[in-house]
């Protein structure tokens, strides 16, 4: 996809150039596509469009996982974004962002969360960060249907992990 093929022969590269690609999981790219991605962010289409500005989210930020040459393009533009359990705001501005994003309900009402929902959200320690906040969500949300998203609506056992962070 990020090279094309003969039925798209510029693939996404191509097409967001000028722009902004983002890639996940980007450590699990094999080093040889991580070193054609150097080589094709390295260089200008031949109308002299740039490359795409490469934003990456990975679940590690060992260098070993990377190709040298990807570990130099990316390392002085690396940014840490801290855990989603270091600031339980967080993470009910992006649920409710989340929640906007899948549409409102079949009734036409948006989708929304009880207090206490909220509260075991907030709660809760995060260790799948933004994809398990999402994965919870959009879980939560089919079985909740028209209804607020409730406590039963949530993955069983949810909210009584051992580290879990403590209401204030």
């Amino acid at each position: 996809d990020l090279f094309g093929d003969a039925r798209d022969p510029g693939g996404l590269l191509a097409k967001t150039r000028g722009g902004t690609l983002f890639l996940d999981r980007l450590d699990h790219l094999e080093p040889a596509l991580q070193q054609r991605l150097v080589e094709a962010l390295g260089s200008a289409s031949p109308d002299g469009t740039p490359p795409p500005v490469l934003v990456a989210a990975t679940a590690s930020a060992r260098p070993e996982q990377f190709d040298r040459a990807l570990h130099e393009l990316l390392e002085p533009h690396r940014i840490e974004v801290p855990p989603l359990r270091s600031d339980r705001r967080d993470v009910l501005a992006l649920a409710e962002l989340y929640l906007s994003e899948m549409g409102s309900n079949a009734d036409g009402s948006p989708r929304l969360l009880t207090d206490r929902a909220k509260r075991l959200l907030a709660d809760h320690s995060w260790p799948g960060n933004l994809r398990e906040l999402r994965l919870v969500l959009e879980s939560a949300a089919a079985q909740a249907g028209n209804h607020p998203i409730a406590p039963r609506h949530l993955p069983p056992g949810f909210g009584s992990e051992q580290g879990a962070q403590k209401s204030t």
